[in-house]
């Protein structure tokens, strides 16, 4: 599986689509990142990384958004699911807790 990280351009963007309330679609265009396969973290360049965890902080925030934004139960613990698996399978990676690099 070899997928690409969200450029910086792709993470101002969607970073700038959150703010101005856009959360779907931000969320959305930052998914890639919460998809890379963690197993190759370690051999990312630093800048990688940081990419990495920028689009993954946007994409968390973005589906908690999502749900402050819903009204039916099931779509709020939707979103907040996808936020939470999301907390869990990046920043409590062991690979990205060992790294050690600011997001």
């Amino acid at each position: 599986m070899n997928k690409e990280l969200p450029t910086e351009s792709q993470i101002f963007s969607a970073e700038r689509k959150r703010t101005k309330g856009l959360v779907a679609q931000a969320a959305e265009e930052m998914r890639p990142a919460v998809e890379y396969p963690l197993d190759d973290f370690t051999v990312l360049e630093n800048q990688e990384k940081q990419r990495l965890l920028m689009a993954s902080r946007i994409y968390v925030v973005a589906k908690t958004s999502e749900a402050n934004r819903a009204w039916e139960a099931p779509t709020v613990a939707h979103h907040l699911g996808q936020a939470k698996e999301a907390l869990d399978d990046v920043y409590r990676n062991p690979y990205v807790q060992e790294a050690g690099i600011p997001a």
